[in-house]
Parts: C-alpha cells; structure tokens; sequence
C-alpha cells in the first residue's frame, strides 16, 4: 500500500482536492480514520486524568493497603456487613450520621470501615481512614517551630471530608494536652455535623471512660452514632 495515495490505517484511495489557499491540487483523506485517531486520543487522555484524579483520591484516602482489594462485592455478607451496607445507601454528607463499630480484635472491624470508605470513594464523596494516635501526633508536632502545618490547618483539612474513619479508638495514650486535641476535634466534627465512624472494643472503650474528661468526647460520639455494629466470635485474623 502507497501511503501518498491511500490511508495507512484502512486503504482507502485519497481524493484530489483543490487547496482553498494554494489553488495547487492536493491528495486529501477520504476516510474517516483521522477523526477517529484523534477521538481515541481524547478519550484515552480523559481516561488517563480520571484513573490519575482516582488514585490521588484513594491516595488521599490513605486506606490501609492489606485491605485495598476488598469491597462490599467480594466479602461475606454477614449481618454486620449488610447493616453497613444500609448505612451508605442512605449516606449524605454533612448530616452528622455517624457509624461505630464496636467487637473483639480480629472480628472484620477495620475491613468493613474500608469497604465503607471505597464505596463513598467510588461514588464522588471524599473519605479519610486515620488512626486517631497518629492524628494526635501530628497535631502535636504542630507545635515545634519547624512545624510547616498549623494546629487549625488540621482541623480544617479533616473538614473538607465528607466522612471520616477512626480505626481503633482508644489505642492511644493521654496527656493532658493530648486530651485537650481530642476534644477539640470531635468537637470540631459535632458541631460541623461532619458523619464519622470509629471501631474500638469493649476494653478499650472502658479505659477511655476511665478518663473524666473523656466522657463528654463519648457522649458526642453517642449523640452522632445512628448506627452502632457489634462484633463478636473469634478473631478471623
């Protein structure tokens, strides 16, 4: 094939034309193979910025990465899970409906806050899965003079969620000043009407009661909380 007189891509004879400029005859493309190239290469690029926006959206996420190949389709659906389920279909952000889920080590916790959160992903709401003792940590270190993020700027930036996962609560340790972080943050989130949701168990929940001041934190998580999963039975760790 004489790619001077035929397309490359499909065969067809070019035509004779008249340049409109020139009024010198030229052999012009007779097919529609260019038009389809150029449209292949638009949807390809749109695809390639949408696969780059989702995965700075999952990034963003910071899910934990043992469980990122898990969703509400390839897990058992046990009766905690279908509950889960009914919780995100009625999901609106910023309507301070909150979830907690509360059972043993080992019982499917933390793979059911991160199927939670990968569905809201995959349906435009953002979602952010933390560990709460890192998240005091960081707002600790805010107050070193090298800090390049300000306390408020955390508190803003966990905000701009719709919806927020505490993996773990009660893992932590407390000063008084990290006690004082705490509340400022479920505080934050209370009065925002920002929906959360944390896993803990029932020893952990007993030493965060232990605190005084930690039972107005308990008492907001309570008030928010329209959907409370209890795990029990062995670990399946």
């Amino acid at each position: 094939m004489n790619k001077d007189t035929a397309c490359e891509h499909c065969g067809t004879k070019k035509v004779e034309v008249i340049s409109p400029i020139s009024g010198n005859k030229l052999l012009a493309y007779n097919c529609k193979c260019l038009d389809e190239i150029e449209k292949q290469k638009a949807e390809d690029e749109i695809k390639r910025l949408n696969e780059q926006k989702r995965n700075k959206i999952f990034s963003n996420a910071k899910l934990p990465k043992r469980y990122l190949k898990l969703n509400f389709d390839n897990i058992q659906k046990n009766p905690n899970v279908l509950k889960a389920i009914d919780y995100i279909k009625d999901f609106k952000p910023d309507t301070d409906y909150s979830i907690s889920l509360i059972g043993d080590v080992g019982t499917g916790k933390t793979v059911i806050l991160t199927c939670i959160c990968k569905y809201l992903l995959e349906n435009k709401k953002s979602a952010l899965f933390i560990d709460f003792s890192r998240l005091l940590d960081r707002v600790m270190a805010t107050y070193s003079p090298n800090s390049k993020e300000t306390e408020q700027d955390i508190y803003d930036w966990l905000l701009s969620y719709d919806f927020i996962a505490f993996d773990d609560l009660g893992r932590e340790k407390y000063t008084d000043k990290r006690l004082e972080i705490a509340f400022k943050i479920f505080n934050d989130l209370y009065n925002n009407e920002k929906n959360i949701a944390f896993s803990s168990n029932a020893e952990m929940l007993d030493k965060l009661k232990a605190i005084p001041d930690f039972n107005a934190i308990i008492d907001r998580l309570r008030q928010t909380c329209k959907y409370n999963l209890q795990f029990k039975g062995a670990s399946l760790r």
